[in-house]
C-alpha cells in the first residue's frame, strides 16, 4: 500500500515537471518566434541601412526566428554610424557596444526597436566573416570541425594551417579544400552573397 502511494506521488511529480517543461517551451517559442509580417518588417528595416552593409544571420536566411540583426562591412564603423544617424526614419536609441571591429545598437524604426550588430572586416577576410556570421550555427560547427580534422583552423578571419594563412578566394574553393563534395544547404540569399564574395590578396 505504501509502495503504491509512493509510485502515485512520484508519477504526479513527474507529470508536474513535464507540464512545467512544456509551458517553458511554449513561453520561449513565443519570445523567439517571429511571425511572417514581422520578418517582412525586419527586411524592410535592413533596406533602410547603408548599402555598404551586408546582411547576414537569420534575416539573410529569411528565417521566422530572429534575434539580433547581423551585418558585415569593410567600411569604417564610425562612418557607418554617422550614415545611420543621418537617416530620418532611423533612431539610434542606445549604443550598446562601440568598438573598432564590432558595434551594437538599439535602433527604432517605425513602431519597433531592433538590435543591430555590425562586424568590421577587410576585403581579404570578408568571405570568412560572411561564413562565420551568415551560416547557421550547425553549419559553422560542421565546417570548423571538418577543417580541424584535416589540420586546418577555420575562423571569421580566414583559413590557416600550422599558423600559415591558406589562400582561399571563393566559398567553392573552401569546400573543395575541405573535401566537402555536397554543398551546404544554404538559403538563396546566402548562396548569392557567398557566390559573389571573392577574396582579394
Amino acid at each position: 500500500m505504501i509502495l503504491g502511494n509512493t509510485i502515485d506521488v512520484r508519477l504526479d511529480l513527474t507529470l508536474q515537471h513535464v507540464g512545467i517543461y512544456i509551458n517553458m517551451i511554449h513561453y520561449f517559442r513565443g519570445i523567439l518566434y517571429m511571425p511572417k509580417h514581422l520578418l517582412i518588417n525586419a527586411v524592410d528595416f535592413v533596406r533602410k541601412l547603408p548599402k555598404s552593409l551586408t546582411v547576414v544571420g537569420s534575416v539573410s536566411r529569411r528565417e521566422p526566428t530572429i534575434g539580433d540583426i547581423d551585418m558585415v562591412t569593410t567600411q569604417d564603423l564610425e562612418k557607418i554610424e554617422k550614415m545611420i544617424e543621418r537617416k530620418k526614419d532611423l533612431l539610434i536609441r542606445r549604443k550598446i557596444k562601440k568598438g573598432s571591429l564590432h558595434r551594437q545598437y538599439s535602433i527604432r524604426y517605425g513602431n519597433k526597436t531592433y538590435k543591430l550588430d555590425i562586424w568590421k572586416t577587410t576585403p581579404s577576410r570578408r568571405l570568412f566573416a560572411l561564413i562565420a556570421y551568415g551560416l547557421k550555427k550547425g553549419e559553422n560547427i560542421g565546417l570548423r570541425k571538418r577543417a580541424k580534422e584535416l589540420g586546418y583552423l577555420l575562423s571569421s578571419t580566414g583559413l590557416t594551417k600550422k599558423g600559415r594563412r591558406v589562400k582561399i578566394r571563393t566559398f567553392e574553393e573552401l569546400l573543395e579544400r575541405l573535401d566537402i563534395k555536397k554543398r551546404e544547404n544554404l538559403s538563396k540569399t546566402m548562396r548569392r552573397i557567398l557566390s559573389k564574395a571573392k577574396v582579394s590578396y
